[in-house]
């Protein structure tokens, strides 16, 4: 495997994800918020994961407050069970990039400072 072929594997399965469910500005940015501080696979701090699951409890309330408002409970319910199953895609991708880098890393073929690597 190769950059080239995790990417030509990877992209466009996601963007043909991203284009199905179509999320809105404030849908993706709720995507993105909750990527960044899932931190619960990464050694840190007790107080880094309080602030993390603070952050996350926090978006999805305005999220849920915002559908309820829109376009109601049920149908904001099953809006938020789409948007996770986005996010669960994003981290297949990304596990499965990390893990090929990995296999590179033990080949030889990169170094403990790629940039790459560090991601």
């Amino acid at each position: 495997r190769t950059l080239l072929s995790l990417i030509e594997e990877n992209v466009p399965m996601m963007k043909k994800q991203i284009h199905k469910i179509d999320p809105s500005e404030e849908e993706l940015l709720a995507l993105i918020g909750l990527a960044f501080w899932s931190v619960e696979s990464f050694e840190t701090t007790d107080l880094a994961l309080e602030m993390a699951a603070r952050y996350r409890t926090k978006i999805m309330s305005e999220l849920t407050a915002r559908y309820r408002r829109t376009i109601g409970d049920e149908r904001g319910a099953s809006r938020i069970g789409i948007l996770l199953c986005l996010l669960q895609e994003f981290r297949r991708a990304v596990l499965t990039v990390t893990s090929s880098f990995e296999i590179f890393h033990m080949l030889g073929v990169a170094d403990e400072n790629s940039i790459i690597l560090k991601l």
